[in-house]
């Protein structure tokens, strides 16, 4: 009678995850993680230090026979720099302006320089 060949179980979730697409999950994740928090405190340092960010692992393990195979994704979800705001105004037939329609216009004109000396008090 021949032994069966003897293999190490995962005790772990993180030895499991290591091993799951040789390694590669693993290192993509850590290089997901770096480049989030990178963009938290980018984003963060615009938004006065608040910002918030996921990662989301998902396994899917399928039974086919004695094995079990499994299938990873990542998602990651990065913050957004806040974006300005522009004011605009409706008019009659529905169109955008940035004045107000109902305000009048004040009479602005060019102010040319005084030819006059400054005198000192």
């Amino acid at each position: 009678m021949s032994a069966l060949p003897t293999t190490t179980a995962h005790r772990t979730f993180n030895t499991f995850l290591a091993d799951v697409e040789d390694g590669q999950i693993h290192n993509e994740l850590t290089d997901d993680l770096r480049d989030l928090v990178a963009t938290l405190q980018n984003v963060g340092m615009e938004t006065g230090g608040k910002a918030s960010g996921e990662i989301t692992v998902k396994l899917k393990l399928k039974l086919d026979g004695r094995s079990i195979d499994v299938v990873a994704d990542i998602a990651t979800k990065k913050p957004k720099m806040p974006r300005r705001r522009t004011t605009f105004f409706s008019t009659e037939d529905n169109r955008l302006t940035r004045n107000d329609p109902r305000q009048q216009a004040l009479p602005f004109k060019t102010v040319e320089p005084s030819q006059t000396e400054t005198k000192a008090v």
